[in-house]
């Protein structure tokens, strides 16, 4: 396509909004636009000037869409023209194709639906001049021709009967995969499928008849290799070296095609969203709702909706009204509002609200996202009731608790006191079982030691005296010597008694007793003997003798020790 500069287009909408945003994307994209407010106003300036191509929106008053493509196909048909319309007229917009209208666009737009119709048209502009031009190179040099259509990016074919091709260039070849011989030779029915064959020739009966047919229209062209490659042709009636012929140029359009795929696709998605969709202008009117949201309003025609305030939807209108206008410096917004439906009834909805902008970052529209959440809502409150019963219940269990623990506190404080109580008692009877303990030991010892000093008196003192006595027949008195014997063995016994088991003090004599106790206590042989006033011999003597009553004959046992041991 020729430089975009060089194209003057024609912009006609009633909508100054529109007529502004769509300016302003055309001009981005470097097309001169001129701009009319009115059908009349449009005819005005195509009286005055020719456009390669002409928007017009096709709900206008008085003079519409339909009254404006007339005049401009009138005054020059080779004008290229697009009818602008809202969703709910494309049956409309279809009417206007019979009138030669190019295309059409529906509102609200998606900008590169826009670029792309605008240069598809500009495009059939351009096969359309060719076309002129190649018929004119015809009839002035069948050599410039030739040179023109090997150049093209389209592929050329002439041909003089459905079965006899005068003419096809190497792009034809590339589109097909047959060569240039082939296709020569070839018949046309082999490069297109039955159906698409016989709109080729309703096409041309319709010509010869002097009928109108499209100039261009879509088929599928059949590939050497088995495949389809779809292709927009555009067809005339000419001349060749003296014989009527048919030209068509053809085109590739699979790349188009993905891009209608793209398209449609995109539509597809928000037309068959599970969430409620749709578009306002700048007013809060609804231009476009999809299925999902008449089913979630409950209405059955779109008619019922299109055109109506979105607030006359909602409850809380000034809240709605207030958050669009953020809209503009936010750009986005989601919040609850509750939603009337059809029948009366209300929901609570989920809003999610955006601005939609163009490529030059200019507002076009505003989309709505719908989802109901009054299960939502249900459930909240529901989880808000159970929350306050559960905090209830929790203050009331917490109250029990802590009186439970005032009062396990205050038994504990009883009981600390009780064992305090205890402890000090215990105390005192340990006191008292000690100091019990100590006397009992005091008086154990003293009975020990009385028993000793007993025993020893009896033993060294009452015992020799006895023993004297009986040796003695001038201090024995006169028959009683049994009974002596008698005292004996009872004062014998008794200190066998009181010995309790110690024999060391009844095994020796008095003076041996009393050197033992000197041994005992660590006096030397010396010592002794100078303390008792008796010799050092005697004394030895009364060691010697000591040791054999106790049976310790082996001298390295030190009889000191072994006394203290004893003791």
């Amino acid at each position: 396509m020729n430089d975009i500069k060089q194209y003057e287009i024609l912009l006609i909408d009633d909508d100054r909004i529109t007529l502004r945003g769509v300016c302003a994307n055309l001009e981005l994209e470097g097309y001169g636009v001129t701009i009319a407010d009115s059908g009349a106003s449009a005819i005005r300036i195509i009286n005055k000037k020719n456009f390669d191509l002409v928007i017009t929106d096709l709900v206008m008053y008085p003079i519409d869409g339909i009254e404006v493509l007339k005049k401009v196909k009138e005054i020059n048909p080779e004008t290229v023209v697009i009818i602008f319309t809202a969703h709910a007229d494309i049956s409309s917009a279809i009417d206007a194709i019979r009138f030669d209208a190019d295309d059409y666009l529906t509102k609200p737009y998606e900008v590169d639906e826009l670029y792309f119709k605008v240069a598809n048209c500009l495009q059939k502009l351009e096969y359309r001049r060719k076309m002129k031009a190649t018929e004119k190179a015809l009839r002035e040099s069948e050599k410039n021709f030739r040179a023109l259509a090997e150049n093209a990016n389209d592929g050329i074919l002439i041909a003089v009967s459905k079965t006899r091709h005068v003419y096809v260039n190497k792009r034809l070849s590339q589109i097909t995969g047959y060569s240039t011989s082939e296709l020569l030779k070839i018949d046309i029915r082999k490069l297109v499928s039955p159906d698409n064959f016989k709109k080729i020739n309703e096409n041309n009966k319709k010509r010869l008849e002097g009928k109108s047919v499209p100039i261009s229209y879509e088929i599928n062209i059949l590939h050497k290799k088995g495949t389809t490659v779809p292709a927009e042709v555009t067809e005339a009636r000419t001349v060749w070296q003296g014989q009527s012929a048919f030209l068509a140029f053809i085109r590739d359009i699979t790349e188009r095609r993905h891009a209608n795929e793209k398209l449609r696709i995109k539509d597809s998605a928000i037309e068959s969203s599970i969430n409620a969709i749709a578009f306002l202008d700048f007013q809060n009117n609804l231009t476009y709702v999809n299925r999902s949201f008449l089913e979630l309003l409950g209405y059955d025609d779109v008619e019922e909706v299109l055109g109506r305030s979105a607030t006359e939807f909602l409850q809380d209108k000034k809240t709605f009204s207030i958050k669009v206008k953020k809209l503009y410096k936010k750009g986005s917004w989601i919040g609850e509002l509750v939603v009337t439906r059809k029948d009366e009834s209300v929901f609570y909805a989920q809003i999610s609200a955006s601005i939609v902008t163009d490529v030059a970052d200019e507002p076009v529209l505003i989309m709505l996202s719908f989802i109901d959440i009054s299960e939502n809502k249900r459930m909240e409150e529901a989880l808000r009731k159970s929350n306050e019963e559960l905090e209830r219940r929790v203050k009331e269990r917490t109250l029990k608790l802590v009186a439970a623990a005032n009062e396990l506190e205050r038994r504990q404080r009883e009981l600390l006191y009780h064992k305090s109580e205890l402890e000090k008692v215990n105390e005192e009877l340990l006191e008292t079982n000690r100091a019990l303990t100590v006397l009992a030991r005091n008086i154990e010892r003293k009975k020990e030691e009385v028993k000793k000093r007993i025993a020893l008196t009896i033993s060294s003192r009452i015992m020799p005296i006895l023993e004297k006595i009986k040796k003695d027949k001038s201090l024995k008195p006169k028959n009683r010597e049994t009974e002596l014997d008698i005292l004996s063995a009872h004062l014998h016994e008794l200190t066998s008694d009181l010995a309790d088991g110690n024999d060391i003090i009844f095994s020796l004599s008095s003076s041996e007793l009393r050197v033992a106790t000197m041994i005992k206590n660590g006096l030397t042989s010396r010592q002794i003997a100078s303390q008792l006033n008796i010799s050092l011999l005697t004394v030895k003597s009364h060691r010697k003798n000591i040791r054999k009553k106790l049976g310790i004959q082996n001298c390295d046992i030190n009889l000191a020790a072994y006394l203290k041991a004893k003791a």
